[in-house]
C-alpha cells in the first residue's frame, strides 16, 4: 500500500470517530416532591388518573401519586434533585426548605415563599446542613418488556474514494436492501443482512454488486427514547465489473471481501417507520492494496 494511501486511511478513521450528529431537545419537565422530602425535577412522558411517568437521567420511572406529596406538570429545566431539610425553629414551629448556605451567624433556607434567612440561634438542633442530590428511588423503575422487532428497509448511498480511481471513478451511487431479523439479537446487539447495487460516478465505469452481513450497537439513546445513536461493523463479498478504458468495450470482473464501519443515527418517533443517516467507511480489499472510501447513506424502513 502507498503511504499517501496510508495516510488516507488515518484521515478517514479520524473524521469517522470526530463527526456525531448534534442533537438537541426541549424538556418538558415536571417538580414530583415525595412524602420523605425529596424533589426531582423529571421529564414528564405520560400521566393517568393512578401513575405518572417520567423520565430521569435517561431512565423511566413510573411513579404512584398516592406516593407524592406535590407534583407540579407546569416546570421546564433540566433533571436534577434536591434534598428538603425540616427545620424546628425553638418556638416549636417547623419550616421544610431545600439548604443553600450558611454563614457565621445565619443558615439560608429556599422554601416556597422564597429565600429565607434563619438565626442559628433561633434553631433547635440537628441543623440544616447541605447534601448530596438524592437518586431517583429505584423502587419506581419502569422496565418495559420489549418484544424483538423485524425491520426491513431501503437506502440510498453515496460514496467518495479516498483518492478517487481515477477521473471518471470518483465516488459511487446505489441502492440497497437490508433486513435485521427479530431473532438475530444478543443483548443490545442487531445484526443484519444487506444487498446492494452500485455504480460508480460521474461514468459508470464501474459497477458493484455486493452483499453483508453486519451488526450494530447502541451508545446513546434521548430521553423521550426517540433519537438513537449506533455504531456498526460489518463484512462481506463483492463482484466488481470495470469497463476497461481501450473503447473495446470490454469489462473485467473479480470478487472481492470488504469491510464497512459506520456510525449511525435514527429517529423512531412513529410507530412502526425508522429513518436513518449514517456516516460509513468501506474498505475493499484488493490483492495488492485496500481501496477505501468515504460516503453518507440515508435509509427508510418499517419495524414489524
Amino acid at each position: 500500500m502507498k503511504k499517501s494511501r496510508k495516510k488516507d486511511i488515518i484521515l478517514l478513521f479520524f473524521l469517522y470517530f470526530s463527526l456525531l450528529p448534534a442533537i438537541s431537545t426541549s424538556l418538558n419537565a415536571v417538580e414530583l416532591r415525595f412524602k420523605e422530602g425529596n424533589i426531582y425535577f423529571a421529564t414528564l412522558m405520560n400521566e393517568t388518573e393512578k401513575t405518572i411517568k417520567v423520565s430521569y437521567m435517561n431512565e423511566i420511572y413510573e411513579v404512584p401519586k398516592t406516593d407524592l406529596e406535590f407534583y407540579d406538570v407546569s416546570k421546564k429545566g433540566r433533571n436534577e434533585s434536591y434534598k428538603v431539610s425540616k427545620v424546628t425553629l425553638r418556638d416549636g414551629s417547623s419550616i421544610k426548605g431545600i439548604y443553600v448556605e450558611e454563614n457565621e451567624n445565619e443558615f439560608i433556607l429556599k422554601t416556597e415563599l422564597g429565600f429565607l434567612n434563619l438565626k442559628k440561634t433561633s434553631i433547635n438542633p440537628p441543623f440544616p446542613k447541605k447534601e448530596d442530590s438524592p437518586e431517583f428511588p429505584r423502587k419506581y423503575l419502569f422496565e418495559e418488556v420489549k418484544n424483538p422487532e423485524t425491520r426491513i428497509g431501503i437506502s440510498t448511498p453515496f460514496h467518495v474514494f479516498i483518492p478517487p480511481l481515477s477521473q471518471n471513478t470518483v465516488g459511487l451511487v446505489g441502492v440497497s436492501l437490508f433486513i435485521e431479523p427479530a431473532f438475530v439479537q444478543w443483548r443490545a446487539w442487531m445484526g443484519g443482512f444487506r444487498m446492494e447495487l452500485l455504480q460508480s460516478v460521474p461514468k459508470s465505469s464501474l459497477q458493484i454488486a455486493q452483499s453483508s452481513f453486519y451488526a450494530i450497537h447502541p451508545f446513546w439513546d434521548s430521553e423521550d427514547k426517540y433519537h438513537h445513536l449506533f455504531y456498526g461493523l460489518s463484512l462481506g463479498l463483492a463482484n466488481l465489473q470495470y469497463k476497461v478504458p481501450t473503447g473495446s468495450g470490454d469489462t473485467r470482473s473479480g470478487l472481492n471481501p470488504f469491510t464497512t464501519f459506520e456510525l449511525m443515527y435514527e429517529y423512531s418517533g412513529w410507530s412502526s417507520l425508522f429513518l436513518r443517516s449514517s456516516l460509513k467507511s468501506n474498505f475493499y480489499l484488493e490483492p495488492k492494496e485496500v481501496i477505501p472510501s468515504l460516503g453518507i447513506e440515508f435509509s427508510a424502513g418499517v419495524r414489524l
